[in-house]
């Protein structure tokens, strides 16, 4: 049988006919449920469209001040655990009830997204370092908002992008100073490869002319044997040093490039 409504006394009095036996049961305001008297079949009112506005908006007040209450009272709990989560698992749930009731309620935009931000207090949520404006709670709430909610809303965007200025700005600070210590550490390897490849050119240098002279000794001496050995011996060294000034040529090379983007990526903090 269809269920029909006929409000009377103004908002006073809701009644609904009974969908089992078709008799006639009244709700008084604020009431969330009746029982037939003549078939005891329990009636729920719970359809938005069967309450008063008055008993649309009391509520949406009492379910917005349980989920803020939620939230606020996660911010007292000395060691989280579980019972944090289903804390704002259930604010959630409340405000999602308040937004079937009144789906243009800015505050419970403002609700969600405290709860998608872990944020417990509304009057924190500019201290956080996030550009509001790019979260769908944040919109919604500004496309619904009154005229002076919007103005504190716009307020809380303006704070946050302050903060998240701010953030930027440490931040960038710490990785310039984690960078300048890394271009410190690679100009002292660059430094000690440099002295490093002097070092191994003087020996290549030294043992190139050992070579050089002993071989000229071998052919003006009656022992050109010995200065052939020896010949021998200085150009093993030479070429085997002439190795290593390559390798470590081609280390201080590549350390130098290192400390080339190390320079720019400074710079470009710096601007």
């Amino acid at each position: 049988m269809p269920q029909t409504e006929k409000k009377t006394n103004a908002s006073q009095l809701i009644c609904l006919q009974c969908k089992k036996c078709g008799a006639s049961i009244q709700f008084c305001e604020g009431q969330a449920q009746g029982i037939c008297e003549y078939c005891g079949n329990r009636v729920l009112l719970t359809s938005v469209s069967e309450q008063p506005a008055s008993v649309l908006l009391a509520q949406t007040e009492a379910l917005l001040k349980h989920a803020f209450m939620n939230m606020k009272v996660i911010g007292w709990i000395e060691n989280p655990n579980y019972r944090e989560n289903s804390m704002w698992k259930r604010a959630d749930e409340l405000l999602e009830q308040v937004l079937i009731y009144d789906p243009n309620n800015a505050k419970a935009y403002i609700g969600k997204l405290m709860v998608r931000l872990q944020v417990n207090m509304e009057e924190n949520l500019p201290k956080r370092a996030f550009d509001l404006s790019r979260f769908s709670e944040f919109q919604k709430a500004i496309q619904f908002a009154d005229t002076e909610y919007k103005a504190t809303l716009k307020e809380y965007q303006r704070m946050a992008n302050m903060q998240l200025t701010m953030h930027q700005k440490m931040e960038a600070r710490k990785r310039n100073t984690k960078l300048m210590q890394s271009l410190i550490d690679a100009e002292k390897k660059a430094k000690d490869l440099h002295q490093e490849k002097n070092a191994i050119k003087k020996k290549v240098i030294v043992f190139s002319i050992i070579t050089c002279v002993c071989t000229v000794l071998s052919l003006i001496t009656d022992t050109p044997g010995v200065y052939i050995g020896f010949a021998g011996i200085a150009l093993i060294f030479g070429i085997g040093y002439g190795i290593m000034l390559k390798i470590t040529n081609n280390e201080y090379l590549g350390q130098e490039k290192i400390i080339s983007s190390m320079r720019d990526a400074l710079q470009k903090n710096e601007k």
